[in-house]
């Protein structure tokens, strides 16, 4: 009898435990958990490498899942022959760039692999680097006067 309760009382707990991670045979597990996975990914090994704290290690990882979930937002949200899409590519990648900067220090920064040696958009033959579009109705908005000490008077545009 006592070998059919402790039967009965593990089948009680194996089975609610085996339902709730149910995703890990076969089917795929929750987003959240894939970007947290590649970010731990992409980051654990750096501890070694770049000698980091914990702390340093978690301000790192966080920046990392948001670097992945911007640039899949990216990647859903604008076609891939969309011309904005590079250039927002670009600002999520520099984005990462900065916070990675704040998180580490520059000794810190020197040792990693993935540094990027130019944050500055790749140049496209006209000298002027990338170019976003222009978004309508800011060509007519007035532009900022040059520091100066005398007043400038700015005539705003009038609809119509």
């Amino acid at each position: 009898m006592q070998r059919f309760i402790s039967l009965l009382l593990l089948g009680g707990i194996g089975v609610p435990a085996a339902a709730q991670t149910s995703y890990l045979q076969g089917q795929q597990p929750p987003h959240y958990l894939q970007l947290a996975y590649e970010a731990t990914r992409e980051v654990h090994p750096l501890i070694a490498v770049a000698h980091l704290n914990e702390a340093e290690y978690v301000r790192l990882r966080h920046a990392q899942e948001r670097l992945l979930t911007r640039r899949e937002q990216v990647l859903r949200e604008y076609a891939p022959d969309s011309p904005v899409r590079p250039v927002l590519l670009h600002e999520v990648q520099v984005l990462f760039e900065q916070e990675r900067q704040r998180a580490l220090t520059p000794s810190q920064l020197s040792l990693l692999p993935d540094q990027l040696s130019d944050p500055l958009p790749p140049d496209n033959g006209n000298g002027l680097g990338l170019q976003a579009p222009q978004r309508p109705g800011w060509a007519e908005l007035p532009r900022a006067a040059a520091w100066s000490a005398a007043p400038r008077a700015v005539r705003l545009p009038t609809a119509g």
